[in-house]
């Protein structure tokens, strides 16, 4: 959220605890404001009320009332005369007081940042500003508020600043144009769903046919798929859930069935989906798949010798309690086989067999070789 630093209550090195003035008081909950202002937690907490600020962090009911505990609060440049000159002169970049603050506004006026970012040479016309000086304040400018302009895009759609900095990092100086141009580009970093870049988007205007929404879109049912315990879903299904998702509440269809089938092709050929028998995955659920299966394939075909856990099955019952026929049986299946899968619904008993199995299993091979070797070469899968 956007807020702007008003007082300091209490100090101790670099922790404080302050009260700001909120941008929107509708972004903060019930019974956090008190004239006007909210309390905020923090270390490193720049003190000036020409600085606004983009802060995150967490609400916590304390005897003083609700607090924030800042986890991240980073200044927004400023626009204004007093502003600029109060953030450049503030300690936030080094080598620069009032007096030099004033030089820089008065040689770049409101462009002093943008002439820092692209091109900093002209600093160095400003007297007292030297190349040493001008490579510490270049760093600590382009790892503090490099990505200023893509806050202040995406600050009202609750975008976090970890999040930005992925941008930052995946797209680099350019991230605020290439963002701005086709804000579907957000889909390809990890941490951002459908709605909120199809919202982002939609301020922008962004064309609702473009082939990065499709594949959104797509990546977006397969998701939810695998939330209620699907790895794949069949292509058919697919194709038809995200089209019907991409033209949810239009009159007329922005995106044809075939634009969702080229995207699959185009997906499909990057690696992105992957799939067979009329069944689409995401790569990683695909390969993961694959994997098992082949990890599965291996245990059946090595040779398992056969124990006889009867007796202790007797045991385990009369320390514990009576178990049931299946459970007794998939108890000895477990010690006849090299891969077992253990299923059932809720109150089956599937936690009273597993642990018959590990109780029973410690007996077996209790300091044995067999064991040790089990553990040594991770030779068993449940």
């Amino acid at each position: 959220m956007l807020a702007t630093y008003n007082k300091t209550i209490f100090e101790n090195g670099d922790f404080s605890v302050c009260t700001f003035i909120p941008d929107d008081e509708s972004e903060l909950p019930e019974n956090a404001l008190k004239y006007g202002t909210f309390v905020g937690i923090g270390n490193n907490i720049p003190h000036s009320n020409d600085i606004q600020l983009m802060i995150e962090g967490e609400w916590k009911s304390t005897k003083y009332g609700l607090q924030m505990e800042i986890s991240s609060c980073i200044s927004v440049l400023p626009k204004t005369e007093e502003g600029i000159i109060e953030f450049l002169s503030s300690g936030v970049l080094p080598h620069i007081k009032r007096k030099m603050a004033v030089r820089l506004y008065n040689a770049f006026g409101e462009q002093v940042f943008s002439i820092l970012e692209n091109n900093p040479d002209e600093w160095l016309k400003v007297r007292g500003i030297t190349k040493k000086k001008l490579e510490k304040i270049k760093e600590s400018y382009t790892v503090n508020y490099g990505y200023q302009d893509l806050v202040m895009l995406l600050a009202p759609f609750g975008i976090s600043v970890n999040k930005i900095k992925k941008i930052v990092d995946k797209f680099g100086a350019e991230a605020c144009e290439k963002v701005s141009e086709n804000p579907y580009l957000l889909f390809t970093i990890k941490g951002f769903g459908f709605k909120t870049v199809d919202e982002i988007a939609g301020k922008m205007n962004t064309p609702k046919n473009d082939s990065l929404r499709i594949r959104g879109a797509l990546e977006y049912v397969l998701a939810e798929a695998e939330k209620n315990g699907h790895l794949c879903l069949e292509q058919e299904i697919l194709r038809q859930q995200a089209y019907e998702m991409l033209n949810e509440g239009m009159e007329i269809p922005v995106v044809t069935i075939n634009d969702v089938t080229n995207v699959i092709i185009q997906m499909a050929q990057d690696k992105i989906l992957k799939g067979d028998n009329g069944m689409a995955y995401l790569a990683n659920n695909y390969d993961n798949e694959v994997y098992s299966a082949k990890k599965i394939r291996q245990f059946l075909n090595t040779p398992q010798s056969r124990i006889d856990v009867s007796d202790k099955i007797m045991k385990f019952e009369r320390q514990n309690f009576p178990l049931a026929d299946r459970q007794k049986e998939a108890i000895k299946q477990f010690f006849n086989n090299r891969f077992s899968i253990i299923t059932g619904g809720p109150g089956t008993g599937k936690s009273t067999v597993l642990k018959a199995i590990l109780e029973i299993n410690a007996q077996v091979y209790e300091k044995s070789e067999a064991r040790k070797s089990i553990l040594k070469n991770g030779e068993s899968m449940v």
